[in-house]
C-alpha cells in the first residue's frame, strides 16, 4: 500500500513537471529532448541506475534537490520497514515529493497565464 502512494506521488510530481515543461517550451522536439534530459539527468544522480553508495557526496547532496531521489529515499525506506519501524521518514519523502508536484504546476499556471498575457497584448 504505500508502494502504491508513493507511486501516486511521483506520478503527479510527473504530471507537474509535464505541465510546466509543456507550457514552456514551444517546440514539440524541444520538449522531447528536455524531457529526455531531465528525466534521464535525475535518474542518474538520485540512485534510480546507480547505486547510491556509488555515488560521491556532492552529488548526494545535488540529488537531494530532485523528487526522484525522494521517490527512491521512501521506496528503500519502504523495503526495510518492518512492524516496529516508524513510517515519518516515508510520509516525509511523500510530502517533499508532493511539494515538488506543486511546485511545478505553480510554474506551470505562472507561464501559461504569462503566455496568455502576451498573446492578448
Amino acid at each position: 500500500m504505500l508502494l502504491m502512494a508513493n507511486a501516486l506521488c511521483y506520478t503527479f510530481v510527473c504530471l507537474g513537471l509535464g505541465f510546466f515543461v509543456g507550457h514552456a517550451i514551444k517546440s514539440q522536439n524541444a520538449i522531447h529532448g528536455a524531457v529526455n534530459v531531465v528525466s534521464l539527468g535525475m535518474s542518474f544522480i538520485s540512485g534510480v541506475f546507480v547505486p547510491k553508495e556509488l555515488l560521491g557526496e556532492t552529488i548526494k547532496r545535488i540529488a537531494s534537490f530532485t523528487p526522484t531521489y525522494w521517490y527512491v529515499e521512501a521506496v528503500n525506506s519502504i523495503s526495510t520497514l518492518t512492524n516496529n519501524s516508524s513510517t515519518l521518514d516515508i510520509l516525509n519523502s511523500m510530502l517533499i515529493q508532493l511539494g515538488f508536484a506543486a511546485a511545478f504546476l505553480a510554474l506551470g499556471l505562472a507561464v501559461a497565464r504569462h503566455k496568455s498575457l502576451a498573446n492578448e497584448a
